[in-house]
Formats: structure tokens, sequence, C-alpha cells
């Protein structure tokens, strides 16, 4: 996600990339919501930039096809998602896409390559029924905006700032690369009731979690809390001899921590987080779901620099 956009300006007058985070939808109350950047959008977009752009990003869908990951992350899918099923009623889901940026970067093109494959997926598994595919960025041009729906996405008209909500007629899995903690906060606070529902895909919960060292920040992190409560599969392995290797290591390379120390030559790069009942009613049961949703505070994303 690029570094010019999700932008909150507080009332200590401070400014980060952060939108506003509540459990309710944002109200006509909230503090003012600004960004950084905002990239020109022309009225109409240019057929030529368009072209060029969605050469690019069906290149990289089909390099990506060939890549070794894929498997290890449609393993996972496959494991926390297409098992949710009831008998034989397909799960019902809807793919959503936070902060992947203007497709004219490499990074975001590639990401964009990769949410292609996820909905693919989704849309071909015979337990499973895609709902609709959809992503936003606030910084996404027209031309950006054709790309998207000719890889069949649509593109949201309003910044949800994380706000959307999962049920368990329309379970949801979020595909947020390089997205700052706040977003990530909001969307598990929309969603604080109804967490069986929600799948996560970026960065790691228990990296977030390592990070925090004092005991009143490791309290107030919603990480920290949920860390016991949610299945975390890391997905994605890439061995550095791979050609692709330097491009997936920049797309990626905030979505998962660190490597197997026994694997010095591997650098895993996803991770899918899934909450399972009975985790969620340990949560319950321990208090954690009780707890208010504005004694949480992410602090900064000094850590993903």
């Amino acid at each position: 996600m690029s570094d010019e956009i999700w932008t909150f300006v507080g009332r200590k007058g401070k400014s980060a990339r952060k939108p506003v985070v509540k459990h309710q939808a944002p109200s006509n109350d909230a503090p003012p919501f600004a960004y950084k950047h905002k990239a020109s959008a022309p009225s109409v977009p240019d057929k030529d930039a368009s072209a060029i752009l969605l050469g690019k990003v069906r290149r990289h869908v089909d390099v990506m096809r060939r890549s070794p990951f894929l498997g290890h992350l449609f393993d996972a899918l496959d494991g926390h998602i297409a098992s949710r099923k009831v008998e034989d009623t397909p799960l019902v889901i809807q793919l959503v896409c936070y902060g992947l940026g203007s497709f004219t970067s490499s990074n975001a093109a590639y990401q964009l390559a990769c949410a292609v494959h996820i909905r693919e997926w989704l849309a071909g598994h015979a337990a499973i029924h895609l709902q609709h595919a959809c992503l936003f960025d606030p910084i996404m041009t027209q031309d950006d905006a054709v790309v998207a729906s000719a890889m069949d996405f649509d593109v949201l008209t309003t910044n949800e700032q994380g706000h959307r909500r999962a049920t368990k007629s329309l379970q949801t899995l979020f595909f947020m690369p390089h997205c700052g903690k706040q977003l990530y906060q909001n969307v598990l606070l929309a969603n604080w009731e109804s967490l069986q529902y929600v799948f996560i895909l970026g960065n790691s919960f228990s990296a977030y979690d390592d990070r925090v060292v004092a005991a009143a920040d490791r309290h107030k992190s919603i990480f920290s809390a949920l860390v016991p409560y949610v299945d975390e599969v890391a997905v994605g392995k890439i061995a550095k001899s791979w050609d692709e290797y330097v491009q997936y290591d920049a797309a990626f390379n905030d979505m998962r921590y660190g490597r197997p120390r026994d694997a010095p030559l591997i650098k895993t790069w996803h991770s899918l987080h899934a909450f399972p009942a009975t985790k969620v009613e340990a949560a319950i049961r321990d208090g954690v779901l009780a707890r208010p949703t504005g004694s949480f505070d992410v602090g900064t994303d000094e850590d993903l620099m």
C-alpha cells in the first residue's frame, strides 16, 4: 500500500497513516479524515494508459501462476475457508481488498495479480459461492478502475475506512497487503461480534504482538489480545533463487516478518488469519470480547518501516 494514503488528523494535530477507529460506522461527528496525497483522477480514463496497465497486470498474473507459493496459499484457504461450509450448502463469501495502491506501481500490480488468483480460486471452488469481489484505495485513478474492472473487481466509490461487516450469510475475506495497523484494527472492531465470519490475509498478528514490549502497550494492543484466539497460517514461501524473488519481496515484505531459522533462504510473506468458533467462544469466556472497543490503541506503524 502506498505510504501516501490513509492519513488521520486527530485531536492532537498529529498526522499518521490512520483512519478513524470506532466500533460503529462513522458518524457525522467523526474527526476529519484527510490524505497526504491525492492522485489526480481524470474524469475520462486514458484508453492507452489503461491498456498498458492492464497488460502489465496480466503479465504479473501469468508469472505468478507459475510461482511456488500459490499451492501453499490455496491449501491455507481450503483448510480455513472452504472447510467452513455446512453439509451441501456452499459458503457464501465476499473478497474485499484494501490498500493495493495505484497499479502504475509494480508492487500494486503484483498485489492485484495475487488478488486475481484468490478471486479465481474462490469462484472456482465447489464448496464456495463468491458473491462479489471488490477493492478500494484512495489514490486509485480512473485508469486503475478500468484495470480492476477488467480483472472482474468492483471498485468501491466510498472510503469505508475498514468498517465493512461480515455476517454468517456473507462471510468476508479481507486482503490487506501493506496496510497500517489502524486499518486492521478498524476491520476487527467493526466485526467484534462476528469475528468467526472474518478471514484476513495480510500482516502477521503474531509479529505485531512480538514487537510489543511494555505491559501497558500489550494490554492496549488488539493484536496481543486476539493472538491466543486466532488461527494464523503462514503461507507463500519464496526461495531467494527464484527469478521473481526481488519483486515479490518488495510487494509483500510487510505481510510476514522473518523466516524459519532452519530455512535461511526462504521468506514467508503471507499470513492468513481465521477465527474458528471454538476460539471465539474461548475469547468470550475469557472476557476478551467484553472489553470496550475504545480500550484498544494500535500506537504507530513505525514497526512496519
